[in-house]
């Protein structure tokens, strides 16, 4: 099954970056693998001018089209992990007392590199771009710089968030129209 590999992959990808967490800003190194991955995809790659800040892949059709935009976070919150949930030990913990990835950042983070791969590989298929755009600092705002990669590539004809929750079931997709 060739799905195997690439779904053992992405699930050590965000065991790594959950045992790596990085607060708001300073997201170097996870944003050096996302970085990575979207290279290896063939995908440009531009980052805001700070270090830890936000960075976009663009993915192009080569085809007219509209532009897509697709965004994820990748901050860690400032609070220490407990190694242990309602069944036993977590399968993986933060390493860094001083954050852990408790809203769900490194799936998001994963996720969109997961589809960055999935859009990639069905390029031939697409018209338009598709802008992955991931966002340091969402836990404190600190979110401009996403937006000015976002503008300075543009015009963008929509943008979606990438997001989990837990109050819908499993396998359940939901699209809210709006901000948030």
């Amino acid at each position: 099954n060739q799905r195997e590999p690439v779904e053992r992959e992405l699930i050590e990808l965000r065991r790594d970056l959950h045992r790596h967490p990085e607060l708001s800003g300073q997201e170097r190194r996870t944003g050096g693998i996302v970085a990575s991955q979207l290279e290896r995809l063939g995908l440009k790659v531009f980052r805001a001018p700070e270090p830890g800040a936000s960075l976009l892949g663009i993915l192009e059709s080569g085809r007219p089209g509209r532009t897509l935009a697709l965004r994820a976070d990748m901050d860690a919150l400032s609070m220490r992990e407990n190694p242990m949930n309602l069944t036993g030990p977590k399968a993986c913990v933060s390493e860094n007392n001083e954050a852990a990835h408790m809203c769900g950042h490194d799936f998001h983070t994963v996720g969109l590199v997961a589809v960055a791969r999935r859009l990639t590989a069905r390029k031939n298929e697409l018209r338009g771009r598709v802008l992955f755009c991931f966002e340091s600092g969402e836990e404190l705002g600190l979110g401009d710089d996403a937006r000015e990669l976002l503008e300075h590539h543009g015009p963008v004809d929509a943008v979606y968030g990438v997001h989990i929750q837990a109050a819908y079931p499993v396998g359940t997709a939901v699209i809210l129209d709006g901000a948030s």
